[in-house]
């Protein structure tokens, strides 16, 4: 029982600790000090979080290097070999109690054996509670006997109908439960392989990928002669650490679906606010939450345009709000641009058209204006000014900020830390 006790302790009850840890560990260039420092993770813990990737990802996905005396861990991914997406694995890291597992697998092992549907009585008196002798002394209540009651059977059942994984037959009276058929035995092998081709290209361009793969688990089980064959498709922007934030997608689509409003954390701030939709930056690989809140704690009408990171945001949870308020909110929505001033210096006609393409390439409305012979202005409108800034980092040095003051100082705070974190000393200014 001892590695079955280790097996579990890699579980995790809060998955939302997990996201932030495994987003920079992504990146490739931070250490064991670092995790410290900014994100509060003691050593214990760090090494708790190690053994949880190490555990659930395959062996290639973890790599780690040297810099110095500082070991940095990272993630390897090449999309020209493989669509496959190994951080899907992590959401079963999400912790499940040994009872509830136990309970779960043994209602679905009565339900499938049975060749009738059976009313929760009947369930009930196949005597799900075993002996001592029969599980895990770490199920055992102090009488030896595992500790669930008719309205907890009542209720795991009732998951497993809604998650759809057995019928619920509520027109019988009383209701009874039996097992559904498999959907896919009726499937050619052809068929199938076409099915998993599907899935595959699917979750590489869904939102949330992480259901398609839920379905592949599956197939894998039943069918795994024909989920081992290639994949000849490749994807190019595919940023696999999106996953982390799948859950997220999830709840700020069922919010918008349902009209309602949400409560989230963001950093150290919670935040109230309407979810308009998700965009996702091809460049950056980064996902956002274009939102309305309220100008103020005690206004009333939700008016103010915002945009939030979802790697950032935790912890959410709906609020139902007026029908007439909601309607009222999209309504008033008219964000108006920002605009974003650069003055571009170049050394040749040849950099000046590289520098301009570039430009043009990635913002086609942008207006170009020539200062001098080795420099232009580059005006640009945007929604969200501080999602400009991973670009603008790509464009140094030659690039400069002109007009917005709060940006020049997020670029020079991060270009500080970046250097910082190499062990590098600046006098930028």
């Amino acid at each position: 029982m001892a590695s079955s006790t280790g097996i579990l302790n890699k579980y995790i009850g809060d998955y939302d600790t997990l996201r932030p840890f495994l987003r920079y560990i992504s990146l490739g260039c931070y250490n064991k000090q670092y995790f410290h420092k900014h994100l509060g993770i003691n050593a214990r813990t760090y090494e708790d979080n190690l053994a949880r990737l190490r555990f659930f990802l395959p062996d290639s996905a973890l790599i780690t290097h040297r810099d110095g005396h500082k070991e940095i861990y990272s993630l390897h991914s090449d999309s020209y070999y493989s669509a496959n997406n190994y951080l899907h694995y992590i959401y079963q890291i999400k912790n499940l109690k040994p009872n509830t597992a136990f309970y779960l697998i043994s209602l679905l092992q009565i339900i499938e054996n049975s060749p009738l549907p059976l009313t929760e009585k009947q369930i009930y008196d196949f005597h799900l509670l075993p002996s001592g002798n029969t599980c895990p002394p770490m199920m055992l209540t102090k009488d030896g006997f595992l500790d669930i009651s008719f309205s907890t059977m009542k209720r795991y059942l009732g998951i497993l109908a809604q998650m759809g994984i057995i019928r619920c037959n509520e027109c019988t009276k009383p209701k009874s439960y039996s097992a559904k058929a498999n959907i896919f035995s009726q499937l050619s092998p052809k068929e199938l392989q076409e099915l998993i081709h599907a899935i595959k290209y699917y979750i590489a361009i869904a939102p949330m990928g992480t259901l398609g793969y839920q379905i592949l688990l599956i197939l894998q089980h039943i069918y795994s002669e024909l989920t081992t064959l290639s994949f000849p498709i490749q994807f190019k922007h595919k940023k696999i650490i999106n996953t982390l934030d799948d859950a997220i997608v999830y709840e700020i689509n069922q919010a918008i679906k349902q009209n309602a409003s949400i409560l989230f954390e963001y950093g150290d701030k919670t935040i109230q606010a309407i979810p308009i939709h998700i965009e996702l930056d091809f460049l950056t690989g980064r996902q956002y939450l274009n939102a309305v809140i309220k100008r103020s704690a005690g206004a009333k009408y939700f008016r103010q345009p915002q945009t939030y990171r979802l790697d950032i945001i935790k912890n959410i949870r709906f609020q139902d709000i007026d029908d007439i308020l909601y309607k009222r909110t999209l309504l008033q929505l008219k964000p108006q641009p920002k605009p974003v001033q650069l003055r571009i210096t170049y050394t040749s006609s040849l950099d000046k058209n590289r520098l301009a393409y570039r430009i043009l390439t990635r913002y086609p409305q942008a207006k170009l204006e020539q200062e001098d012979e080795h420099h232009f202005t580059c005006t640009l409108l945007l929604h969200d000014t501080l999602r400009i800034l991973p670009w603008i980092k790509t464009l140094y040095p030659h690039v400069e900020i002109v007009n917005t003051p709060y940006l020049q100082r997020r670029l020079i705070k991060d270009v500080k830390e970046a250097l910082a974190n190499y062990d590098q000393y600046t006098t930028i200014s």
